[in-house]
């Protein structure tokens, strides 16, 4: 990895961190998204509380 690569990678870490901390909802609602369109409504995305993601799968 290069020096302009690993700042873009960098910059994209910061950005999505923040993005944890400050909209949890919207990753919630990403993530809710990604499973219903690959597993249907099996999937239930039960909470999301700043860096941290809980799902739950239904069996």
């Amino acid at each position: 990895m290069n020096m302009i690569d690993l700042a873009v990678f960098s910059e994209k870490r910061r950005n999505l961190l923040l993005l944890i901390e400050k909209e949890p909802r919207r990753i919630e609602q990403a993530v809710q998204g990604l499973l219903n369109s690959n597993y249907g409504e099996t999937n239930r995305l039960i909470e999301a509380e700043s860096s941290k993601l809980f799902v739950h799968c239904r069996t």
